[in-house]
């Protein structure tokens, strides 16, 4: 509201600046596999990055120490273009970092607009809403800078701990329900 002849005014957080990416696998066996947030853009190495540290991840669950440690880990993608030719480039870390049995990773990619067929886009629209939850509790301190020393990394800093504070929810029974 505001007084007659006068514009009403509303301060809004300042939503310019970098985005921070969430990147991620899950498992039947065991919920959240591997997690990380990642600040501006994802690249192909950084994609490739992913999938061997997710190769990684996998093989050391109990689960697959105990069921499967000689089988393939099948790792499932979309067809996001940024996944695109990733295989090689996992393969090639796995070898830089010692990992010798790199030929047991399988990439298996979605059909285009099948999100419905892939469990953690369910999982993204619950940690989502966690998220946004969180931010909504935080919109007035999103409008000072803190102790950051501008707006957009004090924003970062607070995405940073909606992230944190919103992880939890991924479980076992969350990704079996999905």
């Amino acid at each position: 509201w505001s007084r007659i002849g006068e514009r009403a005014v509303v301060q809004l957080p300042p939503s310019q600046g970098k985005n921070l990416h969430i990147q991620g696998g899950v498992s039947a066996f065991t919920g959240l596999v591997l997690l990380r947030t990642h600040e501006g853009s994802i690249t192909k190495l950084e994609n490739a990055r992913l999938i061997a540290d997710l190769f990684v991840a996998a093989q050391q669950t109990l689960e697959y120490q105990e069921l499967a440690p000689s089988n393939k880990v099948v790792i499932v993608t979309d067809n996001a273009p940024a996944h695109s030719q990733v295989e090689d480039l996992a393969r090639q870390f796995l070898t830089e970092d010692g990992i010798m049995n790199g030929n047991r990773l399988v990439l298996l990619r979605l059909g285009p607009y099948s999100p419905m067929l892939n469990p953690i886009e369910g999982c993204w629209n619950v940690l989502k809403s966690k998220m946004r939850r969180f931010m909504a509790t935080k919109k007035q301190e999103l409008l000072v800078r803190g102790e950051y020393g501008t707006y957009t990394a004090h924003r970062l800093a607070i995405m940073k701990e909606a992230v944190a504070q919103a992880v939890p929810a991924i479980t076992r029974r969350l990704v079996w329900r999905l």
